[in-house]
């Protein structure tokens, strides 16, 4: 049986790959290398900081999970950066 947050991370990866299916099917070609990336870059902008702890526990390697906690670090710290800016602290 599954807990609750591998139900969140499951249900957040279910809708995550439902949206690149979309906007796959949208463009009707397949995407090329960078498209991907440029999807990918999107996707991790849309990551609840709420789940990360969740997200980086369920990499299947620890280079798995570096890389979680490289993305959700450098989205972390583009968001606080938008924050000071806009001086909502």
């Amino acid at each position: 049986m599954r807990s609750q947050a591998e139900f969140r991370i499951a249900t957040t990866v279910l809708m995550i790959g439902r949206k690149v299916l979309e906007r796959r099917k949208q463009k009707s070609k397949n995407m090329s290398k960078t498209e991907v990336l440029h999807e990918l870059y999107h996707l991790c902008n849309e990551i609840n900081f709420h789940d990360s702890h969740e997200i980086i526990s369920s990499a299947e390697s620890e280079e798995e999970a570096d890389f979680f906690r490289t993305v959700t670090d450098f989205v972390l710290q583009q968001k606080q950066k938008r924050v000071i800016a806009e001086k909502r602290f």
